[in-house]
């Protein structure tokens, strides 16, 4: 049976030990065993910040590399998204979204 979880993190400061409680909860949330190499899909459908509750916050790329290579050390992760059409119908490049909210630095900095 499927368990859900949800985690309150009162400070975004705090994500990393939010995605821990979650594991704590829910401990099969990630497998004991991963492939070598990872795809994670953000939502980055518009250039609007992740306040907003439309895009993914860039930060979650160091919590979830953290996670995963504690669970395999040489696990490669690839980011992916398409490009799309905004709430206001005018195309969104992924390059230049990705670009314009941060993603570059955090994927850098996480070696993705």
């Amino acid at each position: 049976m499927r368990k859900v979880s949800a985690v309150r993190v009162e400070e975004h400061d705090e994500l990393a030990r939010g995605f821990t409680q979650a594991l704590l909860q829910v401990p099969d949330l990630l497998p004991e065993m991963l492939p070598k190499q990872i795809v994670i899909k953000l939502n980055l459908c518009d250039i609007t910040a992740w306040e907003t509750g439309v895009t993914t916050d860039p930060r979650w790329l160091g919590v979830l590399a953290q996670e995963l290579r504690a669970v395999r050390r040489d696990v490669q992760i690839r980011v992916v998204e398409s490009d799309g059409i905004s709430a206001y119908k005018s195309y969104r490049s992924c390059d230049e979204t990705f670009e314009r909210l941060g993603f570059v630095p955090a994927a850098r900095e996480q070696g993705i």
